[in-house]
């Protein structure tokens, strides 16, 4: 069976890397194929301060300054990262946009999502709908392995969007199991 897994692996982040490394591995062992969706990396090292309270503005400006002393360090251990991942995983081609991934879906069997925070609204806003596996054709098989929220404290909208995005496929297979029984 082919899978395609939507995860974070775009971080200096040990356990990041790892745990898509470690469900690839899982996967292929399993006797599948696997490839793990591939979009662009955040440019950069340092984060665009908030303007959402003087709070967390000074919070992103003196993480940016702890950056700064150790941008050294930082670049080396990103450029490990990168190679490792070259060398040990296997990545799909650079999906530029959304529309991009919903116009020239992977051609596959299964899609996954996990593990780790893939439903964290904070990182790379841009693909929050494939991490709820919006996209592909509707009778692929669609699963989440070890998902996590980075949070508990989302705002009233926020919460409905993921609501919508985790349980309404769900009613779908509702719907299909049930017509299937009749």
């Amino acid at each position: 069976m082919k899978t395609f897994t939507v995860t974070y692996h775009h971080s200096t982040n040990y356990g990041a890397l790892l745990q898509a490394f470690a469900l690839q591995h899982t996967v292929v062992t399993l006797g599948h194929e696997n490839v793990i969706f591939e979009y662009p990396e955040r440019s950069g090292i340092y984060i665009k301060p908030s303007t959402e309270s003087v709070y967390d503005f000074l919070r992103t400006v003196y993480i940016n300054y702890l950056t700064l002393l150790r941008r050294k360090q930082i670049k080396r251990l990103s450029a490990s990262f990168k190679r490792f991942k070259k060398t040990n995983m296997i990545l799909s081609r650079v999906y530029v946009s959304m529309q991009d991934l919903k116009e020239n879906p992977p051609d596959t069997d299964c899609l996954i999502v996990g593990s780790d925070q893939v439903w964290n609204l904070n990182t790379n806003p841009e693909f929050i709908p494939a991490r709820f596996l919006d996209f592909g054709e509707s009778e692929l098989l669609r699963f989440s392995y070890a998902a996590s929220i980075e949070r508990m404290n989302y705002t009233e909208s926020e919460k409905e969007n993921i609501r919508e995005k985790l349980f309404s496929p769900l009613i779908g297979l509702e719907k299909i199991l049930s017509s299937a029984i009749i």
